[in-house]
């Protein structure tokens, strides 16, 4: 059994090259992301326009789970908003504050990719998937948004490596409740990743495949593994409540709607 677990664990001490390499490439992501941060790309665009109109929505305690400003994007999942409004409170406003925000989740969400992919696959994967996403283009250009998406990253990655912590961490006795801690993070993640973004859902099916995958993959886990599995996603249902209940009393709300009936009827044209 132990065979197995570390399957799923990488637990060998950084070394001084490993740990000097992260520092860099960190450093690198961060100068490039916030180089010209004011000036690059110039001003606010139209959605990013919107998207402070409802900043300015919650500053006045207009706080709800969807966010519905009348332009062509429809609603807007809400969770990015309020805290927007508490970090520019606190730093300031214009161009450098707003597009602070989401700078700094995305240098966390490179951290949290960093962590759970050394977990898995050990130094070399990790600092290599580290470095293809400080470097090029559309990491950093994205990260630069005044948009919820910036923020998706941050709740993906974090959500994922305190689960990988969660599953491959063996209570170390019958009371340790440190791997339970760790499953309680990640699926509190992952539960509020959905008030991101709608596209968040597939993170919650990507999450189950790969309960499927482990358990039948290392068939002595099982039992454990199903046990880790449920309890976790328990937790996402509790932060999801919310969510759901204002799905089902307004249906519309929410582009995952638009999504879903699309494509189930996509999948009725095709079934006739």
């Amino acid at each position: 059994m132990s065979s197995q677990l570390s399957a799923f664990s990488f637990r060998a001490s950084a070394s001084r090259l490993e740990v000097a390499l992260f520092v860099v490439l960190m450093l690198v992501a961060a100068a490039l992301r916030v180089a010209g941060l004011t000036g690059a790309p110039p001003g606010f665009s139209d959605s990013e326009i919107a998207d402070l109109r409802i900043v300015d929505q919650v500053r006045i305690g207009q706080v709800t789970v969807f966010y519905d400003i009348g332009d062509e994007a429809g609603s807007r999942e809400g969770l990015y908003y309020p805290l927007l409004s508490v970090f520019t409170g606190l730093l300031g406003g214009g161009l450098y504050g707003y597009r602070l925000f989401g700078v700094l989740a995305n240098l966390l969400a490179l951290a949290f990719v960093y962590g759970f992919a050394r977990r898995l696959f050990g130094a070399t994967v990790a600092l290599s998937a580290l470095a293809a996403l400080a470097v090029p283009f559309w990491p950093v250009f994205t990260a630069r948004a005044v948009a919820r998406e910036t923020l998706l990253p941050l709740f993906t990655a974090g959500a994922v490596y305190f689960f990988v912590r969660g599953f491959t961490t063996r209570p170390t006795d019958a009371g340790d409740p440190m791997p339970a801690m760790r499953l309680v993070a990640g699926g509190v993640l992952m539960g509020l990743s959905l008030y991101v973004h709608w596209t968040a859902v597939f993170l919650v099916v990507a999450f189950l495949l790969f309960g499927f995958y482990a358990n039948a993959r290392y068939p002595r886990l099982t039992r454990r593994g199903w046990g880790d599995v449920g309890f976790a996603l328990l937790v996402v249902l509790i932060v999801a409540v919310p969510f759901i209940v204002s799905l089902l009393r307004t249906p519309g709300v929410s582009a995952l709607s638009a999504y879903l009936l699309h494509a189930f009827e996509g999948a009725a044209g095709v079934g006739a």
